[in-house]
C-alpha cells in the first residue's frame, strides 16, 4: 500500500459533498442538515459543541429550554444517519477511499481511510509506509525457528483456502433462467432488519424515491427474470423499479428470525397502449398467492385490484410469522396466464401496520416529534406545487410547505382492520383568499368526509393550519383507503396525509 498523503479538509469537504448529493440525503433535507452540521463543527475545529443539546438548538431550531431526556429528536435522526451512511457506502459510495461514519455512542463523525478511523478533532495523519524488508535484532536462533514458525502457519494457511474453495465449489449453484433455485443469494437478514427484494433484478442495490434500499432477486426457486419495455407507471414515482419482475410459476424461501412481521406484496400489470381500445387490460392474467402454503390472494387479477393496467399496485399483510422451518414461504401459481411480482418488502412489526405518513412533497420530512413524513405517493391526477409560505397554528410548519392541488385521488395500501385519518390543510396560495374561493368534497372508498369544505373559513384565514381527523375508516374490497379530493369551485388541495391503525 503506497502512501497517498495526508487526509486534508477539502478532501473530507468533497467527500461530504458527494454523500450529501446522493439521492439517500438530498432529498432527506434533514438528515442532510445534520451531517452537515456535525462535520463543519469537525471542520473549524469545534467538536466539543458537537452535542446532543447544540444540534437541537443551532441545527434544528428547538428552543433554548431544550431537554435531550424528554426529547429524543436528535436520537432518532442520528439513528437514521447511520443506516443511510451504511446503505451509501454499500452502494454508489462503496468504491470510495474516504467513508464518513457517524458513532453508535455520540454525535461526532469518523472519516475511515483504507480502514483506518480519523477521529473527527484529530488531524488526519498519512498513512505509514510498509517497510521494505523486515529488520530485526534478534538472535539468529530466532530468526530460524520464526522461519520454522511462519511455514508452518502458511501450510495451514493454505489448507484453510483450499477447504474455503472445495466449499465453494460444492454449494448450490445460482441462475435467473426458468426452474433454478436460488438458495441463498446474500446473507440471511439480521433480527429488526427490514428485507426488500426487489423482483427479477440482477443488479446492485437499487434505491427508490423514498430512498429505501432494495437487494437483488433471492431466495427464489423457478420462474423467470424478466426485464420490461419502460412504460410509465402510475401512483409511483420510483418508475426504474417495475421495469423488472420475476414471471412463471416460483416460490421464495426467505430466512427470517421468530416474530411477527409485515408482508407488503409489490405489482404491476404492464399494458400497451397499442391494444384493443375498447379493453383496460382485464384478466391479462391471474394467480394464485399462497404465506406459508395457506391461501392469501385467490385468483388474484393485478389490473381488477389497481384498478387498471401501468398502476403501481401494493398488497399488505400483517402479523405474518416464518413457518416451523424459520422460512417465509412465498407461492405464486398461475391460474390464467403466468403469475408476476415486482418486489417483497418484509418489516418488522405485530398485528397492526405501521402508520403511513404522507407530504404532498418530492422531499421527505421530519415532524417535530421525530416522524418521518415520506415523499408524495400513492397519488393520481393534480400536482404538486412548493410554497415556502410560512404557516402557524402549528408545531410543524414544515408539513404544509407544499401541496397537491387539483383534482385527484390517493389509493392508500392497507391491512384488514380500522384506521384513524389525519389531513392537514392550510391555504397558502399567494393571492389573497377570501371565504368561498377555494371549495371542494373529500370521499373515502366513496363515502363523503368533508362536503363544500373551505379551508380558509374552517382555519380562519390564510397560512393557518387546519387537520382534520377521521375515525373508524375500513379498507375497500382491494385493501385500499381511496381518497378522492373532488374540486366544487376552484381545485381541491392537500399537504399531509396520514393513516394509523386504531388501538
Amino acid at each position: 500500500m503506497s502512501d497517498t498523503g495526508n487526509l486534508d479538509i477539502e478532501r473530507l469537504r468533497a467527500e461530504l459533498n458527494e454523500v450529501l448529493s446522493s439521492p439517500l440525503f438530498s432529498r432527506a433535507p434533514t438528515l442532510s442538515r445534520i451531517l452537515a452540521f456535525v462535520c463543519e463543527k469537525y471542520f473549524q475545529g469545534q467538536i466539543d459543541s458537537i452535542k446532543e443539546y447544540t444540534i437541537a438548538v443551532e441545527a434544528l431550531g428547538r428552543p433554548p429550554d431544550f431537554k435531550p431526556s424528554s426529547d429524543t429528536i436528535v436520537r432518532v435522526i442520528a439513528s437514521r444517519i447511520r443506516r443511510r451512511l451504511r446503505q451509501y457506502y454499500e452502494t454508489e459510495g462503496a468504491g470510495h477511499e474516504i467513508q464518513i461514519q457517524l458513532p453508535e455512542s455520540g454525535y461526532v463523525p469518523q472519516f475511515v481511510y483504507v480502514g483506518q478511523a480519523h477521529n473527527v478533532g484529530e488531524k488526519a495523519q498519512p498513512l505509514p509506509e510498509a517497510p521494505t524488508a523486515p529488520q530485526s535484532d534478534a538472535p539468529a536462533w530466532w530468526a530460524r525457528f520464526s522461519w520454522i514458525g511462519g511455514g508452518v502457519l502458511l501450510t495451514a494457511g493454505l489448507a484453510l483456502c483450499l477447504l474455503a474453495a472445495w466449499r465453494i465449489l460444492h454449494q448450490p449453484k445460482t441462475s435467473t433462467s426458468a426452474g433454478s433455485v436460488n438458495v441463498q443469494a446474500a446473507q440471511s437478514p439480521q433480527e429488526g432488519d427490514p428485507i426488500r427484494i426487489r423482483a427479477g433484478f440482477d443488479g446492485p442495490a437499487y434505491i427508490d424515491s423514498l430512498g429505501r434500499t432494495w437487494q437483488r432477486d433471492q431466495y427464489y426457486t423457478g420462474g423467470t427474470a424478466v426485464v420490461r419495455q419502460f412504460r410509465r407507471v402510475y401512483r409511483t414515482r420510483s418508475q426504474e423499479f417495475y421495469r423488472t419482475a420475476r414471471r412463471g410459476d416460483f416460490r421464495y424461501d426467505i430466512p427470517l428470525k421468530p416474530g411477527k412481521y409485515q408482508l407488503h406484496l409489490h405489482f404491476v400489470e404492464p399494458v400497451s397502449e397499442e391494444t384493443d381500445l375498447d379493453s383496460g387490460g382485464e384478466q391479462t392474467s391471474r394467480f394464485h398467492v399462497y404465506i406459508n402454503d395457506k391461501l392469501a390472494l385467490r385468483a388474484f387479477d393485478i389490473v381488477a385490484d389497481a384498478a387498471g393496467p401501468n398502476i403501481a399496485d401494493e398488497r399488505v399483510f400483517t402479523g405474518v410469522t416464518p413457518a416451523g422451518d424459520g422460512y417465509l414461504h412465498l407461492r405464486f401459481v398461475s391460474f390464467m396466464n403466468r403469475a408476476h411480482l415486482t418486489g417483497i418488502e418484509v418489516l418488522p412489526g405485530g398485528d397492526k401496520m405501521h402508520p403511513v405518513r404522507i407530504v404532498a412533497s418530492v422531499e421527505s420530512v421530519f415532524d417535530h416529534k421525530g416522524n418521518l413524513w415520506g415523499s408524495d405517493r400513492y397519488s393520481l391526477g393534480g400536482k404538486i406545487t412548493r410554497r415556502g409560505t410560512p404557516v402557524g397554528n402549528t408545531p410543524d410548519p414544515s408539513l404544509y410547505g407544499s401541496e397537491r392541488w387539483g383534482h385527484f385521488t390517493y389509493a392508500i395500501p392497507v391491512a384488514p382492520g380500522r384506521y384513524r385519518l389525519t389531513l392537514k390543510f392550510a391555504e397558502t396560495y399567494p393571492a389573497q383568499f377570501r371565504v368561498g374561493e377555494r371549495v371542494f368534497d373529500v370521499y373515502c372508498n366513496g363515502v363523503a368526509l368533508l362536503r363544500n369544505f373551505d379551508v380558509f373559513a374552517q382555519a380562519g384565514g390564510s397560512n393557518r393550519a387546519c387537520d382534520k381527523v377521521f375515525e373508524g375508516l375500513q379498507p375497500n374490497a382491494q385493501g385500499k383507503l381511496v381518497l378522492s379530493f373532488v374540486p366544487v369551485v376552484n381545485y381541491a388541495i392537500v399537504n399531509a396525509i396520514e393513516v394509523a391503525p386504531e388501538d
